[in-house]
């Protein structure tokens, strides 16, 4: 196959988009990402899951490897570094496994923001989009993950781009209501979460501060040892 032809020629430090030539195709699973079988978000459907992707990664383990190399080379980049200040690499590995599984395997069982909102305040252009894409490709084939197997992860990062590539921030939405741009406020949780600073599970129903703008959840433990966020306390 081309791809296998491709990573040959690389694994041997020949440029394969200088010395191959081939007429282009679309493989069957990025037709499908627009497919009926996928779920719906707004008016588009999130590609269907792709259980043969997960398999190439290890069932997870190849892809912890690669969420360990991307962010190490993310915080010190001159271009992504800065979209990363005051949060820890640990915590962003865990929740991009998180959400990646969930979405690989259509598990629905992610418990974090989706890419718009957690996206909202950052102005990303399609270069910088594009830029982060292909770090992530260089990750995943030091790792051995060949070209049509970084193609279909392409699906589901693809599938994203108009929730994160903008000019300007734009506002959180809670269902239909926009959220401030700046600010924290305390909120009861609709529904289950994960505390951003420790990590610890929150149940619906619990009282936590949330940062309007970076979208970040704190539960009480954190507030009130550390003052995560603002400078009042939390509702009782």
């Amino acid at each position: 196959m081309l791809a296998d032809l491709s990573q040959y020629c690389r694994d041997r430090g020949i440029d394969p988009d200088e010395h191959l030539m081939a007429d282009a195709f679309e493989f069957e699973h990025a037709r499908r990402g627009a497919a009926s079988d996928g779920a719906i978000t707004g008016e588009r459907r999130v590609p269907p899951p792709d259980p043969e992707l997960w398999a190439q990664l290890g069932n997870g383990r190849v892809l912890r490897e690669v969420l360990r190399d991307f962010y190490a080379l993310a915080f010190e980049d001159e271009y992504l570094g800065p979209y990363f200040e005051g949060v820890t690499q640990r915590r962003l590995r865990e929740k991009q496994y998180s959400f990646l599984r969930s979405l690989i395997l259509g598990t629905r069982d992610y418990f974090g923001q989706r890419p718009r909102n957690a996206h909202h305040w950052m102005v990303i252009s399609d270069w910088l989009f594009d830029y982060r894409l292909e770090l992530m490709a260089k990750c995943l084939r030091e790792h051995g993950i060949g070209e049509t197997w970084i193609r279909r992860w392409h699906v589901f990062e693809e599938f994203f781009r108009a929730d994160i590539v903008k000019t300007e921030p734009s506002a959180r939405t809670i269902g239909s209501a926009s959220v401030p741009l700046g600010g924290v406020e305390d909120t009861v949780l609709d529904e289950g979460a994960l505390c951003d600073s420790c990590g610890g599970e929150l149940a619906a129903g619990d009282c936590v501060r949330f940062h309007l703008q970076l979208g970040r959840i704190y539960c009480r433990t954190c507030v009130e040892g550390t003052g995560a966020g603002a400078d009042k306390p939390l509702a009782d």
